[in-house]
């Protein structure tokens, strides 16, 4: 018997792969990880995935952390905010799940990761090919050389 709680997920951004990438990844894993809100620059766009995906949506990343309580922010932005984004969400307390590239610029990549090092959290960097948006698999790559890629 699995007496853990499952992780509480938001998708921390708007990008298409939201709604047709991640959140039917989180749906498969019931019990494992759940989505519990939708973060977006632009309410529109945030309120419209939210209601999509009956899970609350917000355009203040602190509000939505009070009330939804989320452990791990997917963000799912345009590249070029990767890096600010990721590291808000970061400095929010969330582990955080990047595609790549992580950030637009290498300073802002390495605040990303020295932000998470300080606060004891994981980022877990992805990398999309074409395949894994035609039925394919999502490449981890991991932050260790030696650990093994899933």
């Amino acid at each position: 018997m699995n007496t853990c709680q499952p992780l509480r997920v938001a998708i921390i951004g708007t990008g298409a792969r939201a709604d047709y990438l991640y959140a039917p990844l989180l749906q498969a894993l019931p019990g494992e990880a759940g989505l519990v809100s939708i973060w977006g620059r632009n309410p529109e766009s945030a309120r419209r995935l939210g209601e999509s995906l009956g899970v609350p949506w917000y355009t203040a990343l602190d509000r939505m952390m009070r009330e939804t309580a989320p452990q791990v922010g997917i963000v799912c932005v345009n590249k070029h905010a990767n890096g600010q984004v990721g590291l808000m969400a970061v400095e929010h307390g969330l582990h955080v799940l990047l595609e790549t590239p992580i950030a637009h610029k290498l300073s802002e990549a390495d605040a990303i990761i020295a932000a998470a090092a300080r606060r004891g959290l994981q980022e877990i960097i992805l990398a999309i090919r074409q395949s894994a948006l035609e039925g394919g698999r999502p490449v981890r790559l991991p932050l260790d050389p030696t650990a093994q890629r899933v």
